[in-house]
């Protein structure tokens, strides 16, 4: 039910600007596959110009995860207390700059840097529009909504590596950051106008350093909220891990080109849409906890087929099916997660947004530059990761299932 009690469908009626205000937020939220899965194909790009390692040029992508995470975690609580709007146009301007400044940059370690700009301001605007969808929306209808978002989200994974390929086939890198410049200027302009604030006044908390600590002590002592979050922040872990390892598994191993890398990414990356979509369904049919375990075991299952393809270097396509099977739950993953634990927090939303995101992302970013430890031509590292990860969801599953079970909430002592 819409908070103020319209149904979904009805308040999307209220609101003319509708479909360009889920664009907005959906394009907001997908800032960090964007500025990844574009920039992907040229990775090998990038050690040969700035003459670096592999694990070099996959830091340009970790520390865009590293700073996506902690844009969440204080873009936020901020949130709660300036409002959602502000926050938001501040963040989209800094984006636009940081972007701006990596066309000109010739050194890798400014170039790291600039990345961890980005992605602090991307994620800002991720766990911004996140908060305004659950200032607007709870429960089934939470999950719902973010299932659009989702579906506008789902887009970038498509379009972005076979036009980052397509992009390196006629011309360099830099001109990726041509079009996170304009992208970022376009959410700054849609913001401005098509984005209303939905944090009012007298919902807004004086928020410092010791009440944001304060809020995020008091959800990690509510288990019904950690371990969804838990769930979906490992999930991310298989999704990052195979972002940063992916172009060289299939371009240094079994030899494709960047195009062709990018029409494969681009291809799984449709599966990810399918997920979500098909989450905003099943949750009229089925529980959400139940939907989050069928997940769960799919990724499983992927991560048993990507593991032994890679050890035996079996067919490319037995490979790619196993991508698909291991990736593509996480965006419903990451819906059910998040409406879960949402519904279950007392603290400001743009805290608890805060939160959720971080694991998203954090993980993520602190595993990936391991994928490349052993160079470009050994996988071992990332079937390391990735039997490890499994094993924690496994784990994580069974806490969620024996939480849940009991009758009410309690508190970690």
């Amino acid at each position: 039910m819409y908070k103020g009690g319209f149904t979904l469908e009805q308040s999307q009626l209220k609101h003319r600007n509708s479909l360009l205000f889920i664009i907005i937020l959906g394009a907001l939220t997908a800032i960090g596959p964007l500025s990844i899965d574009m920039f992907l194909p040229g990775l090998p790009n990038i050690k040969n110009d700035f003459h670096t390692t592999a694990s070099n040029a996959q830091l340009t992508i970790s520390f865009f995860m590293v700073g996506l995470a902690f844009g969440n975690l204080f873009a936020g609580p901020i949130s709660d207390s300036k409002g959602r709007k502000k926050p938001l146009l501040i963040a989209m301007v800094i984006f636009t700059l940081a972007s701006l400044v990596i066309i000109f940059v010739t050194n890798i370690w400014v170039m790291i840097i600039l990345r961890l700009i980005q992605g602090l301001t991307g994620g800002a605007g991720a766990v911004i529009s996140r908060a305004v969808a659950s200032d607007k929306y709870s429960g089934n209808d939470l999950t719902k909504f973010l299932s659009l978002l989702m579906l506008v989200n789902g887009v970038a994974p498509v379009i972005a590596p076979a036009l980052g390929g397509l992009i390196l086939s006629f011309t360099g890198w830099r001109m990726v950051f041509i079009i996170l410049t304009i992208f970022g200027l376009l959410m700054f302009i849609g913001t401005l106008f098509k984005v209303p604030e939905s944090l009012e006044n007298e919902h807004r908390v004086n928020s410092n350093i010791g009440t944001m600590f304060k809020n995020f002590k008091d959800l990690f002592a509510t288990p019904r909220f950690v371990l969804p979050m838990l769930i979906q922040g490992v999930s991310f872990v298989l999704l990052f891990t195979y972002i940063s390892a992916s172009p060289f598994i299939v371009q240094k191993i079994y030899g494709f080109s960047p195009l062709q890398f990018s029409i494969m990414f681009a291809s799984i990356g449709i599966t990810l849409i399918i997920s979500s979509q098909l989450t905003g369904k099943l949750v009229d049919y089925f529980d959400r906890q139940s939907i989050l375990r069928m997940m769960t075991v799919i990724q499983i299952l992927g991560v048993i087929i990507v593991s032994m393809t890679l050890i035996n270097h079996w067919n490319f396509w037995l490979l790619a099916f196993g991508f698909v099977i291991l990736v593509a739950p996480v965006t419903g993953v990451a819906t059910l997660g998040f409406s879960i634990a949402m519904d279950e927090s007392k603290s400001g939303k743009g805290s608890s947004s805060s939160l959720l995101g971080l694991f998203q992302t954090l993980l993520g970013g602190l595993m990936s530059p391991l994928v490349g430890i052993k160079g470009e031509n050994d996988p071992t590292p990332y079937i390391i990761i990735i039997a490890i990860t499994a094993v924690i969801l496994i784990i994580l599953q069974l806490l969620n299932r024996r939480v849940f079970k009991k009758a009410k909430p309690f508190k970690m002592i």
